[in-house]
């Protein structure tokens, strides 16, 4: 690897570490904002959604300037958002201004993948899955290293103060090292205007593997979200496990992911894509299932769904070059992310209005691992469908 090319990886590698540890920080001090907020589950949900519904516009935007414009202005210009943003959930202090602050959050972290895969994949384009698989090691370690040492963080300067030190050194380690990076300016024409851009575009969304993909994208989105934001909630209070254990457990799926991550850059190119994909899912349901109804030890589901996680992002993003050219690759990732955001935000609003309604988190899990299944299922027709 060159150097230019080099940290055009580091630099993705740091801002995913930090844009999901960010998104899932709010999973893991879930629990401690709810007491001293009064959240109902419906409204923690709601706020989570307030991100999603932020975060999937602006990454279709990012999208489709990604295929026209330079990625890495487009990097810097979002970062403040991330950062600024985070260091105002410290200082949230109601339902209303929770909504506000994570929604600027979710601004933010609408580069946090969509233009990184893509900026990643045009500069190695014979090693898409090595790099990808590194990219993503740097989302499971962001909310998995968050994970290990929150407890300690909480302790020493309370949930709002990791808030502000997550803000702070977003921006002080992830801007500079973004503006190190080198990227050949794309100069723009009328052929390549936005306009003219979306109406070629408009011929994709007319191909039935953009449908079919970017809804397996959005069930497996839904499904894996219900763990992700009401884990600890679940093993809290539910299942009566301490606060600190249960914050321990959530970062170690995160570890565990990584598993996932380095299967996908090992093993995608010899199994394919789909194979992947199924592989996936299919451990994601499992996952949801045990977790709901084994009695055997929590261990064996957390495994499933931590592989599970490190495996999807990186593989919808490698189905997207799979299945279309490069001029379009940003505009279709940016769209499948709406499909997807579409399935984080239902997630986190309906599981937690089901477990309000039926006074268990139980519900949601197994809604989820129906969605999996449903997932695998257009999947396997995916493979078979030309056009």
């Amino acid at each position: 690897m060159s150097r230019s090319k080099l940290l055009v990886v580091i630099a993705s590698f740091i801002i995913t570490f930090y844009a999901f540890g960010i998104r899932y920080t709010y999973g893991m001090l879930l629990p401690e904002m709810m007491v001293e907020l009064n959240l109902s589950n419906t409204e923690a949900g709601s706020v989570y959604t307030s991100f999603f519904i932020l975060y999937i516009i602006f990454s279709i935007v990012v999208g489709f300037l990604s295929d026209i414009k330079s990625i890495k202005k487009i990097v810097i210009s979002f970062l403040p958002f991330l950062g600024i943003g985070t260091f105002m959930m410290g200082l949230t202090n109601s339902y209303l201004s929770s909504l506000v602050f994570f929604g600027l959050v979710g601004v933010g972290a609408s580069i946090g993948w969509v233009p990184l895969v893509v900026w990643c994949q045009k500069t190695y384009p014979s090693r898409r899955g090595f790099v990808l698989g590194i990219v993503q090691v740097g989302c499971n370690l962001g909310w998995s290293t968050i994970g290990l040492i929150l407890p300690y963080l909480i302790s020493a300067v309370g949930w709002r103060g990791v808030w502000m030190v997550l803000g702070l050194s977003l921006l002080i380690i992830a801007t500079p090292t973004t503006m190190l990076t080198h990227e050949q300016e794309v100069k723009t024409t009328n052929s390549y205007s936005l306009l003219n851009h979306f109406r070629s575009f408009t011929k994709v969304l007319k191909n039935k593997r953009f449908l079919i993909g970017g809804l397996s994208y959005a069930l497996t989105s839904f499904a894996i979200m219900i763990h992700l934001t009401f884990f600890k909630a679940y093993t809290v209070f539910e299942l009566g496990i301490e606060y600190s254990l249960a914050t321990l457990l959530y970062g170690i799926v995160g570890i565990i992911a990584i598993a996932g991550s380095l299967f996908t850059s090992l093993y995608t190119s010899r199994i394919g894509t789909y194979y992947s994909l199924i592989i996936c899912n299919v451990m994601l349901m499992l996952g949801l299932l045990l977790i709901t109804f084994s009695t055997l030890s929590i261990a064996i589901p957390i495994i499933f769904i931590g592989v599970s996680y490190g495996m999807i992002w990186p593989l919808y993003a490698t189905l997207v070059k799979d299945l279309f050219e490069w001029e379009v690759v940003g505009s279709v990732m940016g769209s499948w992310t709406l499909m997807c955001g579409l399935g984080l935000s239902l997630s986190s609003f309906t599981g937690g209005l089901l477990a309000d309604i039926y006074r268990s988190y139980k519900p949601p899990y197994i809604i989820g691992s129906i969605f999996a299944l449903i997932s695998v299922l257009l999947i396997c027709y995916l493979g078979k469908v030309k056009s």
